[in-house]
């Protein structure tokens, strides 16, 4: 192997596994040398105290050579003082020799076990570790292997209460995650060309009518410009509409809001089609109820639910706006006796495009971004919005807002 190979390789960041092996070696290692440095410092105590015990009975004396050897007395148990007339001198440096050399093999001995059990632990260290870390492994090459294509797999583990098993629990609650975003920007992308597309097919087929026709009128000119006039007021409502839905978390211009001349203005702005539409739209409350709140965008919001309630009405019908104090709430409930809302379609109502059948077939020109709309702005100020419904026999919204 060449040496830029090696040198690639030994300069490349340690993994996980790497790091562990080395830090479990480096402490069986220093765990090793106390247990050698132990042994040897006890094993030169205890057999330097044996030799002079057994042949002197005492630490070796000085006056060795002076001891007498009428000491003993014949048939009695030879005393260590007794057993010391008759140790010669060469013995005792024959044992203190032998003692010194059984030593000097306990070190090599020591320090050949030192590296041995140390390059033993650290083989069995580096097989575990592996069995250890490859699930980890394996979600690292899942998720190397996943892409926008893909986010349908799952990482699947035998039930275990360890720290892998939350890992891969985790990963997976991530991979649905970006399955559902994936699939929702697929839908939003999908839905927005298509409402776009709407207005500007109109547009062109009016343009390519009166042009290849040489004896348009200024009255025909002037339909067309009428049509276009239409179709680019529907197209600025649908990107304004995207511009604030894509903003989000807008920061919100606060006052102290009187419900009551809100609502009125509402009403007002919204008399031409509940004139048009033979629909009623009453607001019944206390005149000094007040929230706390951006009164440009809730006023938008509550505009799109009762235009709806408009829209989506029969002749003679009535939206009946009231609002009250409930709690730590102020409640703006907007009910009305019009069409109302299937239960299969009640939970997307709130969704970016949605429209239900009977809405398309009502009011073809909506872009179902109203509700997405309102739901964004209320839950902006801190709220919530409900809704109850029943076929043929009207709906009700519940809007709750903050009171402080």
């Amino acid at each position: 192997m060449k040496f830029s190979s090696l040198f690639k390789i030994f300069s490349q960041p340690p993994t996980l596994k790497g790091k562990l092996v080395a830090i479990s070696i480096i402490v069986l290692f220093l765990l090793n040398c106390f247990s050698l440095v132990f042994v040897n410092l006890a094993a030169t105590f205890f057999v330097t105290r044996y030799i002079n015990f057994s042949f002197l009975g005492e630490p070796f004396p000085e006056n060795f050579y002076t001891l007498s050897s009428t000491s003993a007395v014949e048939g009695s148990f030879p005393t260590p003082s007794a057993v010391i007339q008759f140790v010669t001198p060469s013995e005792i440096i024959e044992a203190r020799r032998l003692a010194q050399s059984t030593l000097q093999n306990l070190r090599v001995f020591s320090i050949g076990l030192l590296f041995f059990t140390t390059v033993l632990g650290g083989i069995g260290i580096y097989f575990l570790s592996r069995r250890t870390l490859r699930p980890l492994e394996e979600v690292s090459q899942t998720a190397k292997e996943i892409s926008a294509r893909s986010l349908e797999r799952r990482l699947s583990f035998p039930e275990s209460a360890d720290e892998v098993k939350a890992l891969a629990d985790a990963f997976n609650t991530m991979l649905e995650r970006l399955e559902k975003s994936f699939r929702d920007q697929e839908r939003f992308s999908s839905s927005v060309a298509h409402e776009l597309r709407t207005p500007l097919a109109t547009m062109r087929t009016n343009l390519e009518v009166v042009l290849q026709n040489k004896e348009a009128t200024a009255e025909e000119y002037q339909e067309m410009g009428k049509t276009i006039e239409k179709a680019l007021s529907r197209l600025e409502e649908i990107v304004e509409n995207l511009l604030l839905l894509s903003k989000g978390e807008k920061e919100l211009e606060r006052s102290w809001v009187f419900l009551a001349p809100l609502l009125e203005e509402i009403r007002h702005e919204l008399l031409p089609l509940s004139r048009e539409k033979d629909v009623r739209v009453l607001v019944e409350a206390e005149r000094n109820t007040q929230c706390f709140a951006d009164e440009a965008l809730l006023f938008r919001a509550l505009k799109n639910v009762i235009e709806n309630g408009i829209r989506y009405n029969r002749p003679g019908g009535y939206v009946r706006v009231t609002y009250f104090q409930e709690e730590e709430w102020v409640v703006v409930k907007v009910e009305d006796n019009g069409v109302g809302i299937p239960a299969d379609e009640q939970d997307s109502i709130f969704e970016i495009f949605s429209r239900g059948a009977q809405a398309r077939k009502l009011y073809k020109e909506g872009t179902g971004l109203g509700l997405a709309i309102t739901r964004l702005i209320v839950e902006l100020h801190g709220g919530k919005i409900e809704v109850q419904s029943s076929p043929n026999a009207g709906t009700a919204f519940k809007i709750f807002l903050p009171s402080i």
